[in-house]
């Protein structure tokens, strides 16, 4: 058993659709079809069946769903407690620029701290 594929079936419980997994992984959804029947052949059991037209999980893909969003979450779980071991903050960081985004005539941008100063160009 592959944790990739638990998260895939978790991705298609989420997400409801191959075509939604596709796009929130950046795969196509030739590849997210691919990766489902290469997981049902892997462990030898139905993981999705037809419903409509599309797919929905099986009661094994449902429980394999379920443990892929466990495994996520440990690993999560983990993963801050070494961050904090090792003194790195976790969460969310946004970063903001600020003063609109376009360079200033001659350049702007930042120096190094007691870096000899710039020409000036003469024209």
């Amino acid at each position: 058993m592959d944790v990739r594929h638990l998260a895939l079936l978790r991705e298609l419980a989420d997400r409801g659709s191959v075509t939604a997994v596709a796009q929130a992984t950046h795969r196509t959804p030739s590849a997210v079809s691919q990766q489902l029947r290469t997981t049902q052949r892997e462990l030898r059991t139905p993981l999705v069946e037809p419903s409509g037209r599309g797919l929905r999980l099986t009661e094994a893909g449902r429980l394999l769903a379920e443990g892929g969003a466990s495994v996520a979450a440990a690993v999560a779980q983990v993963q801050a407690r070494w961050d904090e071991f090792q003194g790195e903050p976790s969460g969310t960081v946004s970063v903001g620029g600020g003063g609109g985004g376009a360079p200033r005539r001659g350049g702007g941008g930042f120096k190094k701290k007691n870096a000899p100063p710039t020409p000036k160009k003469r024209w």
